[in-house]
């Protein structure tokens, strides 16, 4: 699924479901953030935990109306940036199929 797709798929949404999407996929982005944590294998990543930070930090600063000129598809693509730039595109792209669940059919 495309990201133009996805942006067509969510803005058909009422504003509430709207709403709802994003929170989901904010947790969707602690799932995710997971997979930097250290274990018995390895130390971690800590670049990945900071990168989807920084996802998070984009999606709730939109959710609280601080970027009030931005669209669902700016927001999205701002995202897609930030998760390449930190290098968890893989993980990024889980938790947004993971988010549409039960919102579009695949």
């Amino acid at each position: 699924m495309t990201l133009k797709e996805i942006v067509d798929a969510v803005t058909r949404l009422a504003v509430q479901g709207q709403q709802q999407w994003l929170i989901r996929l904010g947790f969707e982005f602690t799932i995710a953030a997971r997979a930097g944590y250290p274990t018995r294998e390895g130390p971690g990543n800590l670049h990945h935990l900071i990168g989807f930070n920084e996802l998070q930090h984009q999606l709730y600063n939109y959710l609280h109306g601080t970027k009030p000129d931005w669209g669902m598809e700016s927001l999205l693509n701002c995202l897609f940036d930030e998760a390449k730039r930190f290098r968890v595109e893989g993980d990024f792209g889980w938790a947004l199929k993971s988010s549409l669940r039960g919102i579009i059919s695949d």
